[in-house]
């Protein structure tokens, strides 16, 4: 009962947020005034009718505000997670293609370092004094 009573009141909560960020003041003051009386209601064995009783007014004020009844559509974790990871990885990506094409621009291929080793032995064969 605790658990639908507090419902109640965040769903009145949104009424309120929504309706003053629409400028409605009319729809504001008649959700301040279903939530008053949720507040004020009596004990526990006489909750059940008299939030019964509120729920269709909250339900109203939702409709004609174009809420949902429990809050907006949650997005899934898993779409949420992807959203902030995939743009990571692929800034990733790119850093390791630009790296890796600079590394291969800067290394010294095999037949470069193979002409510089026959240069070495040409010269160490023609210089005299060796």
């Amino acid at each position: 009962m605790e658990a639908r009573r507090y419902r109640l009141r965040v769903r009145l909560g949104q009424v309120i947020v929504s309706a003053q960020a629409a400028e409605n003041e009319a729809l504001r003051i008649q959700a301040e005034s279903l939530r008053q009386q949720l507040l004020a209601l009596p004990g526990e064995p006489n909750m059940i009718p008299a939030m019964e009783a509120i729920e269709p007014g909250v339900a109203a004020l939702e409709a004609e505000l174009g809420l949902l009844p429990y809050g907006p559509p949650r997005v899934p974790k898993w779409l949420r997670y992807s959203a902030v990871v995939v743009p990571v990885l692929g800034l990733l990506l790119i850093l390791l293609v630009v790296f890796e094409r600079r590394r291969r621009k800067n290394a010294v291929s095999e037949a470069a370092m193979a002409n510089l080793e026959a240069s070495v032995r040409a010269r160490s064969t023609t210089e005299p004094g060796a």
